[in-house]
């Protein structure tokens, strides 16, 4: 196996000895607690420097949550800014990472996500509306990055996406529920499904149950074509076998 060098990366015991010694708290704002820890926002593992930006003062719980993505990586790297006299762009450049488009804007969207998060009955749709949005506007990643900062799994957000791509409005079911939209959007003909639905008045769990049934039986049907299909090829063989023993036997008979 061919061995790559590792990235060149900054250390600095000096930089780490002026972010904790300039620190008289916790750099969270509100937090008066000591001692203080040291913690790098992009980690030592993953390459992060020991540059000031990012380098942040925390007390050993908060220093807990941040190794833990409990408080969101942008939130400390504007912490580092406003403390270096950069802008957000400045440090995410300083510390070797890629600025997401329109960066500023991504806390606010966050925040309207949450939002509509909280009541998601009477807003199903406007939350679905948002991820898509999201998904399209901060591109790869973005799914996995809101998961970590809302506490919803990574695979609903691309799922409430789909939904919106599968449903867009105009051909949305006000008698179904967004569930039953999301439901459908996950199979290869939503919109055949969200009408059945409709038609019989299904639960949620219905067309559940009605759409795995439906796989269950085309496996069901599969499974039978194929077995009547060898059992017409071990007939045919065993035809074809038994007309030769006969032949056999009539020239045997024949020259007796």
């Amino acid at each position: 196996m061919p061995e790559f060098p590792k990235p060149k990366t900054v250390r600095s015991a000096k930089a780490i000895h002026d972010v904790r010694s300039a620190a008289e708290t916790c750099e969270i704002p509100a937090c008066p607690c000591r001692p203080l820890e040291v913690h790098h926002i992009k980690s030592k593992g993953s390459g992060g420097p020991d540059v000031q930006c990012n380098l942040i003062a925390l007390c050993p719980e908060h220093h807990k949550d941040a190794q833990a993505y409990r408080i969101p990586q942008m939130d400390l790297f504007r912490i580092t800014a406003r403390r270096e006299g950069m802008t957000l762009a400045q440090v995410y450049a300083a510390v070797g990472l890629d600025s997401p488009p329109d960066i500023e804007c991504w806390k606010e969207d966050v925040s309207v996500f949450l939002q509509l998060q909280q009541d998601e009955e009477d807003s199903g749709w406007k939350i679905a509306t948002q991820a898509a949005y999201m998904l399209a506007k901060y591109g790869r990643g973005a799914a996995t990055k809101l998961a970590r900062e809302t506490g919803v799994s990574a695979s609903y957000i691309r799922c409430l996406a789909v939904t919106v791509r599968a449903f867009p409005e105009g051909i949305r079911n006000p008698a179904l529920t967004t569930t039953h939209h999301r439901i459908a959007a996950q199979t290869e003909s939503p919109k055949v499904w969200l009408q059945r639905a409709a038609e019989n008045k299904w639960s949620v769990r219905q067309l559940q149950e009605a759409i795995k049934g439906r796989h269950v039986d085309e496996e069901y049907r599969v499974q039978v074509e194929r077995l009547e299909n060898s059992v017409r090829k071990f007939n045919e063989a065993w035809g074809t076998k038994r007309k030769a023993v006969l032949v056999w036997e009539s020239v045997q008979a024949a020259s007796a």
